[in-house]
């Protein structure tokens, strides 16, 4: 995590979504791993109760109010945008990271 040097040079919030089980990923199988990730993210996002419960497995502690379950599911969309940049003003930019083994 080079101690989230990333988040501190762009001021920004860093947000974790686990989608497999963290005990299983690079950078999140140790317990002290995942206490470092648990009290440096602003927001944890599990998609299940399963992940979320593996991920706080040898914490001191079961839960914090920064982790949200989310479960997998999108809206149908009929029609894709032709320009997506301008049908979304003022829009964050979202980047989605993703350690692979």
């Amino acid at each position: 995590m080079q101690k989230l040097i990333i988040k501190k040079q762009l001021n920004c919030k860093f947000i974790f979504v686990y989608h497999n089980n963290p005990q299983d990923l690079r950078f999140s199988k140790s317990v002290k791993e995942r206490l470092f990730i648990a009290k440096n993210c602003d927001q944890l996002y599990f998609v299940s109760n399963w992940v979320m419960d593996k991920f706080f497995e040898g914490l001191p502690f079961e839960y914090k109010n920064n982790c949200e379950i989310l479960y997998p599911g999108i809206n149908k969309i009929n029609k894709f945008p032709k320009n997506i940049w301008s049908s979304l003003p003022n829009q964050s930019l979202v980047i989605f990271l993703n350690f692979c083994r």
